[in-house]
């Protein structure tokens, strides 16, 4: 089966067929590797995008480290709020360059014994399989990092996934090929900036309106997971509920 990205519908078959992949005893790739500690820590949860659209989102169980917050400290002191990156790829490989020479050592301070282990042992079996290919031609950690840019939008918050999948994006002399080819992306599409204010305007207009109150958009359900949404007097679009990371029906 082949995947087009591009397509809405195969976004929502891919994130589907990942939470299957993940989705505790029952998951595929917990079948394949039943003793990894990475894969025993992943919890999935319900994310939602707006009033009607929502995602699965993967989490890990308790300890997490602090690798994020070490990161803003090492670039501002305690200025956190200085942090807003142009270009999220390029701040997603220094985020891991830094991890892998710097910030390391002072992520773990406070922790037990036994919450060191197992921080520990999640580290060591994620590098046991983040470059095998199950997956055709992409290896697990290409494929999850796509999960990242659908899910996470490329976007490191405090123990969110891409804060433990970005630690290893920069690592070992070789650099993630699907952050790689997203960062050529940004750097030769800055022009896109332009369409930002549209696209935030009705973007957030979506996200934080209500399903039934609203005057200025209608929703309409179709089918079981499918809606049809309307701005004001605008043609209808449908839309899709499940999976859906985008609330915005377009293409942008």
């Amino acid at each position: 089966m082949e995947l087009n990205l591009s397509n809405p519908f195969d976004r929502y078959t891919f994130l589907d067929c990942i939470s299957r992949a993940l989705s505790g005893n029952y998951g595929y790739l917990f079948k394949m590797f039943p003793d990894n500690a990475f894969f025993r820590d992943i919890m999935v949860i319900t994310k939602k995008y707006g009033p009607i659209w929502y995602s699965i989102s993967f989490v890990f169980g308790l300890p997490n480290g602090d690798e994020f917050e070490q990161y803003l400290n090492y670039l501002y002191g305690y200025k956190h709020s200085k942090y807003n990156p142009l270009f999220r790829a390029q701040d997603i490989l220094k985020y891991s360059e830094l991890y892998q020479s710097v910030i390391d050592e002072h992520c773990y301070k406070g922790l037990t014994n036994i919450g060191l282990y197992n921080i520990g042992k999640r580290l060591q079996d994620y590098r046991k399989i983040k470059d095998l290919n199950v997956f055709g031609d992409y290896s697990i950690e290409e494929v999850l990092m796509f999960y990242c840019l659908l899910v996470d939008k490329f976007k490191l918050e405090e123990d969110n996934f891409l804060s433990f999948i970005g630690i290893f994006a920069n690592s070992e002399g070789k650099t993630n090929r699907v952050l790689n080819d997203f960062r050529k992306f940004e750097i030769e599409n800055t022009d896109s900036e332009c369409l930002k204010p549209f696209i935030r305007d009705r973007d957030l207009f979506l996200r934080f309106t209500s399903a039934t109150k609203s005057k200025a958009v209608k929703f309409e359900h179709v089918l079981d997971g499918v809606f049809e949404i309307q701005f004001f007097d605008d043609a209808p679009i449908r839309t899709n509920c499940k999976n859906n990371t985008l609330p915005l029906p377009y293409l942008y």
